[in-house]
């Protein structure tokens, strides 16, 4: 199982071993062995993430180690996304599958967020508790109202949630984890350390540029008619940000009223770290009643307000007490209608 160590990740001095270690010459010492061993794994994990290969692959910690620096070295935002994205998912399904509740205090002591374990004083079965300003910090990025704070149980500045709920959090805080150390690591060391495996970095790099070279379209609307809150989606997708599901729902269907063709709303969706083309279409085909028989809407306003994803901020359109929902902000664009 994953246990987060900073100081492990940023241990340079075995980074550098790693990176050398021959796998030709796997059976030397055990040492190089070991670290020939980490080194294929790791390398794997990150081009299994570029092909959007979903598949659960373990993870130990010297391999997460050695995957920042390759990350770092390489410096392609969808790159990194993708890969950091597939860790978060692997954690999470270690985190589910924790025998003992102590592992998952563990785990977040390493994060910085103190957990404990109560029991029976608020309900029968076992709670962990929280402080409210982590939960909310973390569970702010989870789509559902299961994650809410009014739906928790608050006593004295703490949350006390169930395993699940606990496990998205720590979820979203390892991820945040991730990108904080990554910031501590200069691109130049990396890539001074990781010079021996210079061609592997190139060889994920090109076979990223061939798989995802083409960008997202912006078909044959104009961007500047969407309301901020499509805009920060769209954005957030071409920068490998991995969009919660209602995200890319409010996305999908707002485009399909617009009059995109389901080409161009795929086109929107290829920067996804967890991108798969064949679900994407059959996806559209459902929002769009194609196979469903149901054509979707857009959330309305308030729906995408209570899933964090409005982004008003001074737009004087979207401070309009009028202004129910994104569609209407797009058809007053449009037509160029006075705002009053």
């Amino acid at each position: 199982m994953i246990f987060p160590d900073k100081r492990q990740i940023l241990n340079s001095d075995m980074i550098r071993e790693i990176a050398g270690a021959s796998i030709s010459e796997a059976s030397g010492s055990d040492l190089n062995s070991e670290y020939a061993s980490i080194k294929k794994a790791a390398f794997a994990f990150v081009e299994g993430a570029v092909r959007g290969d979903q598949s659960y692959i373990s993870l130990e910690n010297r391999e997460l180690a050695f995957i920042i620096w390759i990350l770092v070295a390489i410096d392609e935002n969808i790159i990194t996304a993708r890969t950091i994205i597939k860790a978060r998912d692997t954690a999470e399904k270690q985190l589910i599958g924790a025998q003992h509740y102590e592992d998952l205090e563990e785990f977040g002591r390493r994060l910085g967020i103190d957990i404990s374990v109560e029991g029976e004083q608020i309900k029968k079965d076992h709670l962990y508790r929280l402080d409210v300003t982590d939960f909310a910090t973390y569970a702010s990025r989870v789509t559902g109202s299961r994650y809410r704070l009014s739906n928790q149980i608050v006593r004295a500045g703490y949350v006390y949630v169930q395993n699940d709920v606990m496990v998205k959090i720590l979820r979203e805080a390892f991820v945040s984890f991730l990108f904080g150390v990554m910031d501590q690591i200069r691109k130049e060391d990396a890539v001074t350390l990781l010079r021996p495996v210079s061609d592997d970095l190139e060889r994920i790099k090109e076979a990223y540029r061939k798989a995802h070279g083409s960008g997202a379209s912006m078909g044959k609307g104009d961007a500047s008619m969407f309301p901020p809150c499509i805009n920060e989606i769209i954005k957030n997708l071409e920068s490998g940000v991995n969009v919660s599901h209602m995200g890319r729902l409010a996305l999908a269907s707002f485009l399909h009223k617009a009059g995109y063709s389901e080409d161009e709303i795929v086109s929107y969706f290829r920067n996804a770290p967890d991108f798969d083309e064949n679900i994407t279409r059959y996806q559209i085909k459902h929002i769009s009643g194609e196979i469903s028989g149901t054509e979707y809407t857009p959330p309305k306003c308030e729906t995408m307000r209570s899933n964090h994803l409005c982004y008003m901020d001074d737009d004087p359109l979207c401070h309009r007490e009028w202004m129910k929902h994104p569609l209407t902000y797009y058809e007053v664009k449009r037509r160029n209608r006075k705002i009053r």
